[in-house]
This record gives structure tokens, C-alpha cells and sequence, in this order.
């Protein structure tokens, strides 16, 4: 199964968190390489080098996809990345299902597939589910609306320094028309992100891990 990071969720199991400080990902200082073009994130004055002194060691976003994943009861709470909806509370999570479009690199770390790069992520969860609505966003929404159902919405972008505020939605009670307007701000969100201009702001970061604690 493949874990979603998220600041808010359970922290990744040693062995990953190894490639971070192998990298000095966690300072965000990291030489990009996209089609050729070289362009740094963070300060200038040093890349990321092995602890061993092998040298700077370039990290070259070589990967795009955009997927939609679907999570139900103990799949939601081991996926983590709804945590940060229930504060902190993923075991609260009966469904949920995260839209994602992301740029990165693959490293295997002690036979674990791990993914590094820059992400934009709309997640929603709800704490109750009627087995007789599909689990789409809209459907969530729906229901959310006509029954009540804490269930809440939210965008978390990952390995991007630059300014979005104007981009970012209000946070409201989450129903069809709050649906679109974020479905609308995450369309926004991607086409700022991944631009040749918004390559200047990445700062690569852990973004998922496969492969049981």
C-alpha cells in the first residue's frame, strides 16, 4: 500500500526518513533538474551531498502523474493524509478520497519505493458513509449537504515556496457549491505549480512511501 506523507499523520518509519537526511532534503536545499534546466531551490551557497562526502548528488524530477485514490474505514486511517481534516484524528475517517497532481523523483530506501518532489493534493473525508452513493467527491459533497455528515475538505500543496494566498479558497462548511469553488482553486493551484515559472519555488519533499511500518 502506498502511504501519502502528511504533516498532520503518523510520521514515516525510519528507514525513509534516512533518504531526508541522506539528501538534507529537510532543509529544502536541493538541485532540480527539469528538461535540462537547472534551477536551485533554497539558498545558493550548497546542494545536497551524501554523508559519506561522495559529492552533491543532482535530484531530477524525471516523473508527472495525476491520479485520484479512494480510501474506506482502516485504509483511510493507515493512509494518514486525512489526519489533518479531524485534527490529527485519522481513526475517525469511515471514507475519503484525495486527488493528486505532483512532479518527482523514485529512490529506493531499504527496499521501499519512495517518491520525492512537489505535490498539490484535495482531500476529502467524512466520518460516515452510505454504501449506496459512489465514493466520488461530488457524491461526498452531496450527502455532506442533504444528511449533515461532518465531512470536510481541504488543499495542501507540498514542496512549493511560492505565494498562492490569492489562489487559496475560504474555508467553509463543505457542500456542492464549496465543492467546485475548491475542485476550482486546486485547478488554479496546479497550473501555478507546475509552470516553468513556478519551477523556481520547488523545494522537493517527501511525498509518499510504499511498503508496510
Amino acid at each position: 500500500m502506498k502511504h501519502l506523507i502528511d504533516p498532520a499523520g503518523p510520521p514515516p518509519p525510519e528507514a525513509v526518513l534516512k533518504l531526508a537526511s541522506r539528501l538534507d532534503l529537510a532543509g529544502g536545499d536541493v538541485l532540480v533538474e527539469a528538461e535540462g534546466v537547472r534551477t536551485r531551490s533554497g539558498p545558493p551557497s550548497s546542494l545536497p551531498r551524501e554523508r559519506d562526502g561522495a559529492g552533491a548528488r543532482p535530484l531530477r524530477l524525471a516523473y508527472w502523474d495525476v491520479q485520484a485514490h479512494a480510501y474506506q474505514a482502516e485504509q483511510a486511517a493507515e493512509a494518514g493524509i486525512f489526519a489533518g481534516l479531524f485534527g490529527g484524528e485519522a481513526k475517525r475517517v469511515a471514507a475519503g478520497i484525495v486527488h493528486e497532481a505532483k512532479r518527482f523523483a523514485v529512490e529506493r530506501v531499504d527496499g521501499r519505493m519512495v517518491e520525492i518532489g512537489v505535490a498539490v493534493r484535495l482531500s476529502v473525508a467524512t466520518e460516515a458513509l452510505d454504501a449506496s452513493i459512489g465514493l466520488t467527491l461530488p457524491n461526498l459533497a452531496a450527502a455532506a449537504q442533504l444528511h449533515s455528515v461532518d465531512t470536510r475538505i481541504g488543499i495542501r500543496v507540498i514542496g512549493f515556496g511560492g505565494a498562492l494566498g490569492d489562489l487559496l479558497p475560504a474555508p467553509a462548511r463543505l457542500d456542492v457549491e464549496t465543492c467546485v469553488e475548491y475542485l476550482n482553486a486546486f485547478r488554479e493551484i496546479q497550473r501555478v505549480v507546475f509552470c516553468e515559472a513556478g519551477m523556481a519555488s520547488v523545494v522537493p519533499t517527501l511525498l509518499s512511501y510504499e511498503g508496510g511500518d
